[in-house]
């Protein structure tokens, strides 16, 4: 059964689609065929960190996540390989992106449905399950979603569809309290993991204090303190740091961070994943036992 984590961020330009994109470069390096769904349709990114154009529409996935028909029989990945925009060789693993702009709504939804469909809200079992079925027939172990800023029903329901949600957090006040109603909401839509990465975190900054500190307000929901730098600032969003800079410390730690997600999430099928829970930080500056 594929699993998916979704990303998510209380405001703009906190490296959040920077993130998912080197996470699942992580997770592809170790043999897993990971797909990336950008559903920030506003600011998308994704296609470009992998040097690849994004499809306008991805007409086919839209077709399947929201097709009740049954599916027809066939090997995984025999129908919808042609959704991807690009299948990209990672390491022994595979990103495959998937293409252009995921309707939230059914693309054929009839007029005389819409005040039903406004009036009862989206259907989360219905994204998961076209979710997981076009994940299925690409042969997907891990599809990561790239979400928005925005609070409303499409990131709630992105939520409320995940194995796992990242909420990924840039250190402006302002964004404490917004964190906060995530959290809370998350947990009231029983997402089963949920986890507090800080990004972006300014030089002027101990890494370790920062670690303390959001480890005190949010105990083990923190997966990750991550620092900027300036190799990451001199990408430019135009490649995957990752494998721009593999022996580089920030590499080590999102590799650490992608371990501890799949340890949390169960047992992997070939990956072995070590305890990774202060492997964000550096060595002097490791949070307090």
């Amino acid at each position: 059964m594929p699993t998916l984590i979704s990303l998510q961020s209380c405001r703009h330009g906190v490296g959040r689609t920077n993130l998912t994109a080197n996470l699942a470069a992580c997770l592809a390096s170790q043999g897993y065929r990971v797909g990336v769904l950008d559903a920030d349709g506003a600011e998308p990114g994704i296609h470009g960190l992998f040097g690849r154009q994004a499809a306008g529409s991805d007409a086919a996935t839209n077709q399947q996540v929201w097709n009740t028909l049954p599916l027809p029989t066939g090997e995984p990945g025999d129908r919808l390989q042609t959704t991807a925009n690009a299948a990209i060789a990672i390491g022994s693993g595979t990103v495959l992106l998937l293409g252009g702009d995921l309707c939230l709504v059914p693309p054929d939804l009839r007029v005389r449905d819409l005040r039903h469909f406004l009036q009862q809200g989206y259907d989360p079992d219905q994204l998961g399950q076209g979710i997981r079925t076009v994940a299925e027939r690409l042969a997907l172990e891990y599809v990561l979603i790239d979400t928005y800023p925005e609070l409303d029903e499409g990131t709630m329901l992105w939520m409320a569809v995940s194995d796992g949600v990242v909420l990924v957090l840039g250190l402006d006040a302002t964004e404490f309290q917004a964190l906060a109603v995530r959290m809370d909401i998350a947990h009231t839509l029983e997402v089963p993991h949920v986890w507090l990465l800080a990004n972006q975190v300014p030089p002027a900054y101990a890494l370790g204090e920062v670690w303390r500190k959001l480890e005190h307000s949010y105990g083990a929901a923190i997966i990750g303190v991550l620092p900027t730098v300036e190799e990451m600032m001199g990408l430019g969003s135009s490649g995957l740091f990752y494998l721009a800079y593999p022996d580089h410390p920030l590499s080590h730690a999102l590799e650490a961070i992608a371990q501890q997600m799949l340890q949390t999430l169960g047992p992997a099928s070939h990956l072995e994943v070590a305890p990774a829970s202060s492997a964000s930080l550096p060595q002097d500056t490791e949070p307090a036992e």
